[in-house]
C-alpha cells in the first residue's frame, strides 16, 4: 500500500473574546466569562417555522443586563404564552414573576 500525502493548511474559527448582548462590555479572558457572566435563551413552541426561528441565545456581563434583557424578551415572547415560551430555562409565567420582583425590588431600592 502507497499513501500519498500532502501539506495543508487548515483555518478555524477561534473564540477570542466574548461580548455582552446588553451594554457590549467584551470579555477576553474565558475564565472570567465562565465565571461571572450567565448565557440564557429564549425560545416558544409556536405553529410553524416560527418556533425554530424563535430561538435565540444571549451572553449577559451582570445582573443589570440580563434584567435588562429578560424584560425585553418577555415583551416579544408575550404573544406565544400559550404556546410553551421560555426564557433562561423558565416557563413565561415564572419569568414574568421573576420580572415583576425584579422591578419591585428596583422602585423600593430608589
Amino acid at each position: 500500500m502507497s499513501e500519498l500525502k500532502e501539506k495543508k493548511q487548515v483555518l478555524r474559527d477561534e473564540t477570542v473574546a466574548y461580548k455582552c448582548d446588553f451594554c457590549d462590555k467584551v470579555e477576553h479572558e474565558y475564565s472570567t466569562y465562565k465565571d461571572t457572566w450567565y448565557r440564557f435563551s429564549r425560545s416558544h413552541q409556536g405553529w410553524g417555522n416560527d418556533s425554530c426561528e424563535s430561538y435565540e441565545s444571549f451572553d449577559v456581563c451582570s445582573v443589570r443586563c440580563f434584567t435588562a434583557i429578560l424584560k425585553k424578551e418577555l415583551s416579544e415572547l408575550s404573544a406565544y404564552a400559550r404556546h410553551d415560551a421560555e426564557i433562561a430555562d423558565m416557563p413565561f409565567a415564572f419569568a414574568q414573576s421573576l420580572a415583576a420582583a425584579l422591578n419591585k425590588s428596583e422602585e423600593q431600592a430608589a
